[in-house]
């Protein structure tokens, strides 16, 4: 039988100058080679935890300490980070806090460096972390060439050279591609089940879908404290995820809602499992292929003047890394498009091109918003018309209150006295009116994701581009973004949304491009984009669970392609009750 490798006994933490404990009364048991999930809301404390497991905390984040924590036998309180180290390794949910070596194969081979081991020793687990995280060909490029969604993989790996008894990820799967996370948590699996290795993952909701069917167990947690423990069926079986926010898988959802009319129906935790429960529930009558759903509201879009017009795009970055190949599209004036595609497909270095922060490397490329060619103005002059998120908020934000980080770009544009009204309309659009005092670094992920999105919209750009803008975030707060986004969609603002959330794309946007490789290779209505399966497996890109479930039971070609839980409900309740 597997021993415990963490025991944590009647823990509980307050950061020092907060009023609230981050943690409280925590105990848990986790076995060797286990592979566990704490799943929790937004601020529920898990970072904090898995910051206990190295010694981070109390060590570099000073606090009220209660309790212990025993990792491979070493309580933490007594040993140091360095000593912690080599038991414990913890992906950190920034990537850029974590690389910091000139190119990507010198980053991975620094922690098995540092180990000393041999030099064939060393190059046997790069070469191995390389492959298992799509990093292989990129092994002389810089970390702060690629993309987000690269750095992640290559601080997964970094980790995972180090091969440690203990492997704690914080909200790492968030800035992956669909294919990605599936490809990590095989990985992650494999590790636990080859090297005995212990497997921890802290997550917020966004991909509960990616980890349910590789975890063993699922601990969640809300502030602070653990609510319940169990296995993944578990914990999905019951409505607890739901309603601290967190969010279920949509087959789970689904299903769980259907109880209403049958409380005997099991609860599928993959859309593998949906399909066949939703054959034998229906029996694939002839009902089900008469089946037709309700007419579709299509967004009303003008479409003779483009609002952002791009003509044989081509940027090739330093070393001759090709980042787009000749990309030319429309974006009309209020529409609300996503666009996705592998980590590394060219989504932000097109955005970086939108509004003047890269030029393109071709002479006849066009890049014209609003009247304006881009590749010729001043970002002054970009910036009133398009502007940018980035995907990490800690990027953009400088100020040291939130009303200063809200207002900086109207004072310096001279319109802050003109503009005070419209500040605090926005501070209250965002929820953010009864922070407006406060520190930003003391802020949580989810509140500043918010104050970067509003710190922009604040300024009235007629386009904006929100990069991955549900990183780290629960269920509720990740809806909250997407209605106010889609608020501004309403007031005839176009939102250019870069994800890889298939949920929100499916839930939100009426129009989606796809990226691979430089080029896009699917521009379309979103419910078709979402039948083109091949296609998007190619891109690295896996249709939201409803979509895969309706394909599979009603096929691609009956208009039966549902893009949300609500519309998946009403045509099976109504199977059901028939």
């Amino acid at each position: 039988m597997n021993k415990n490798v963490v025991e944590i006994d009647n823990l509980s933490f307050k950061y020092l100058g907060q009023n609230e404990s981050a943690l409280r009364d925590v105990n848990l048991k986790i076995k060797q080679g286990e592979i566990v999930a704490i799943v929790g809301p937004t601020g529920a404390g898990k970072s904090s935890l898995l910051r206990t497991l190295n010694g981070l905390v109390p060590h570099e984040f000073p606090g009220s300490f209660e309790g212990n924590v025993i990792v491979c036998g070493l309580n933490t309180k007594e040993h140091t980070i360095s000593e912690l180290a080599r038991h414990v390794g913890i992906v950190l949910e920034n990537p850029s806090t974590q690389i910091f070596s000139p190119t990507i194969e010198e980053d991975v081979a620094f922690g098995p460096a540092n180990l000393g081991l041999s030099f064939n020793e060393i190059v046997e687990r790069v070469k191995f972390s390389l492959e298992a995280c799509r990093l292989k060909g990129l092994e002389s490029r810089s970390p702060h060439e690629i993309s987000g969604g690269q750095q992640q993989a290559l601080a997964i790996a970094g980790v995972l050279a180090m091969r440690p008894s203990v492997l704690a990820l914080d909200e790492v799967l968030a800035m992956l591609d669909p294919v990605g996370k599936e490809l990590v948590m095989s990985i992650l699996t494999k590790i636990a089940s080859e090297q005995k290795s212990t497997i921890i993952l802290a997550e917020s909701g966004a991909d509960i879908e990616s980890i349910a069917k590789f975890v063993r167990k699922i601990i969640v947690l809300n502030r602070g404290e653990v609510l319940k423990e169990g296995t993944p069926r578990q914990i999905l079986s019951s409505q607890l995820l739901d309603e601290i926010g967190v969010g279920s898988p949509q087959v789970s959802e689904l299903f769980l809602k259907l109880r209403k009319l049958d409380p005997n129906l099991p609860i599928p935790i993959t859309v593998e499992e949906a399909i066949e429960y939703s054959k034998k529930l229906f029996m694939l009558t002839k009902k089900i292929k008469g089946m037709t759903r309700q007419p579709e509201m299509e967004q009303k879009i003008e479409k003779r003047n483009p609002a952002i017009m791009v003509r044989n795009l081509w940027h090739v970055y330093e070393g001759g890394v090709e980042a787009l190949k000749g990309v030319s599209l429309n974006i009309y004036p209020g529409e609300m498009i996503a666009i996705i595609g592998q980590n590394g497909s060219g989504k932000t270095t097109l955005a970086y091109h939108l509004v003047g922060l890269l030029k393109p490397t071709n002479p006849d490329a066009k890049v014209i918003v609003d009247g304006i060619d881009v590749t010729k103005s001043k970002i002054g002059a970009i910036t009133q018309r398009i502007n940018y998120v980035f995907q990490n908020p800690d990027e953009k934000l400088f100020c040291e209150k939130v009303f200063d980080e809200i207002s900086f770009g109207l004072k310096f544009r001279g319109r802050f006295d003109a503009e005070k009204e419209n500040i605090l309309k926005t501070l209250k659009l965002f929820g953010l009116e009864d922070y407006r005092d406060e520190y930003i670094a003391k802020l949580p992920r989810n509140l500043k994701r918010l104050l970067a999105i509003a710190a922009i919209a604040a300024l009235g750009p007629k386009h904006m581009i929100i990069d991955e803008p549900t990183t780290g975030l629960d269920n509720k707060t990740s809806e909250k973004v997407l209605n106010i986004l889609s608020k501004l969609n309403s007031q005839g603002h176009t939102v250019i949304v870069i994800t890889h959330n298939m949920n929100i794309v499916a839930k939100y946007c009426k129009r989606v491009l796809v990226m691979k490789d430089g080029k896009i290779i699917i521009d379309g209505p979103t419910k078709d984009v979402f039948t083109e399966v091949g296609i998007l497996k190619e891109a690295y890109i896996t249709p939201p669970q409803i979509a895969q479930l309706s394909v599979s039971i009603f096929g691609r070609d009956g208009g039966m392609v549902f893009l949300s839980v609500e519309e998946a409900l009403d045509c099976f309740a109504r199977l059901m009750e028939g």
